[in-house]
């Protein structure tokens, strides 16, 4: 059967607003597809935090080795993206598309079963590798193979399934283990399996193989830098607060169900955000999406923080949702800077931007060790700000 042909980032097309390529082999949207495919992968990078409470109790841990965990994972799925964003830009996606869930599966998955601290480190690290690898060939899919203001509007779905997955992945697994017991998160591993298989049958062949040269292949991260930046410094208030707040839930004596749920209803509202902020940057602008979402943030978060019983969860819902409702408009605004290497770009923004922001969150970590995990988080809310300026520096081309 003839494979399916993607346009190219930016090309014209007769299809109507919002439509959606199909799999010319199954007919499966691939947009969709990819979106299912991201939710199940970022699931189990969900994994950590809501389990950190009882990790800290099982090695002893300080916050400091705590927010450890978090960074090695939080590396090893973003900092080294832009290599599988260069590979991803020359080879067969496939490759990436189907190794990268396998790794994350099956590693991540065996978080109850590491017997000590520095075994549970090479874990997260190469379950982390697995979701480093799908992201830049499956966001450059989601992204190219639509055109104009569709663009954007899926884009931020394949972002939200992620952040869906992400949500959804610490209910699954604190249920797993309230049910049966912390070494049995193996079990967990089973849906990813069979991601596999439904990837294998269905995946189009090919979405790469352009040859350059080195030189070529160098991305101009001068033009970069400010949307990394907003990334970076959003990334670090994001991470901050999900990491952190299970264990802020637990030292207000709520059981570790609830740090799950917690973390769930930020990222479910995080990925219903974004993809509201997507539809609206084609009416408002994409500058003015991203400008608005960074005012507006330190104060809804600052509500998340201090809310305590029925206003509890309506208040980070809508913390996430406003936080992360301009994160699929930029990186659309860096794909479109790099337009002939868009699997780099959105590994330098999905990726390396979260990575440094995985470094700075033990910086993060040892504030809460010496003032406190509530406070430090406080600290992290004047991140928009910062961030404002490099927004205020972006230049936006227009959605077509």
């Amino acid at each position: 059967m003839a494979e399916p042909k993607y346009q190219p980032v930016g090309a014209q097309s007769a299809a109507p607003a919002f439509a959606l390529p199909q799999v010319a082999t199954s007919g499966i949207p691939l947009a969709a597809l990819l979106a299912v495919a991201h939710a199940i992968v970022d699931s189990y990078s969900g994994f950590l935090a809501p389990l950190l409470p009882a990790l800290i109790q099982r090695y002893d841990l300080s916050l400091t080795l705590a927010s450890t965990l978090a960074s090695v994972l939080s590396l090893s799925t973003s900092f080294v993206q832009p290599v599988f964003g260069v590979l991803a830009d020359r080879l067969d996606r496939r490759v990436f598309l189907i190794a990268g869930p396998a790794l994350t599966a099956v590693f991540l998955s065996l978080i109850g079963l590491a017997p000590s601290f520095w075994i549970l480190l090479p874990l997260l690290a190469l379950g982390g590798l697995g979701v480093a690898a799908f992201h830049p060939c499956a966001a450059s899919l989601a992204s190219t193979s639509a055109q104009g203001r569709s663009r954007a509007v899926w884009l931020s779905v394949f972002s939200a399934g992620g952040t869906f997955g992400y949500a959804m992945g610490p209910l699954a697994v604190t249920a797993l283990v309230a049910a049966t017991d912390l070494s049995l998160t193996w079990i967990a591993m089973i849906p990813g399996l069979v991601l596999l298989a439904i990837l294998w049958r269905h995946l189009p062949a090919g979405g790469g193989g352009q040859k350059r040269g080195g030189r070529e292949l160098a991305v101009p991260l001068r033009r970069l830098a400010n949307p990394v930046a907003i990334v970076v410094l959003r990334a670090l208030t994001f991470t901050s607060f999900s990491t952190f707040l299970p264990v802020i839930l637990a030292q207000r004596n709520l059981p570790l169900t609830a740090g799950g749920r917690a973390v769930a209803v930020y990222g479910v509202a995080g990925a219903l955000g974004g993809i509201a902020g997507s539809y609206l940057a084609g009416r408002l602008g994409k500058k003015t999406i991203v400008i608005l979402s960074l005012l507006l943030a330190p104060g809804v978060l600052y509500l998340a923080l201090h809310a305590q019983g029925f206003w509890l969860l309506p208040a980070i819902a809508l913390a996430g949702a406003v936080v992360n409702s301009s994160l699929p408009v930029t990186i659309l605004m860096a794909q479109e800077m790099v337009p002939d290497q868009v699997a780099t770009a959105s590994s330098l923004t999905m990726g390396f931007g979260w990575g440094i922001a995985g470094v700075l969150l033990v910086l993060v970590g040892r504030l809460a060790d010496a003032i406190g995990p509530q406070q430090a988080l406080a600290v992290t809310l004047f991140l928009p700000f910062i961030s404002l300026w490099f927004a205020l520096r972006l230049t936006e081309r227009r959605i077509r």
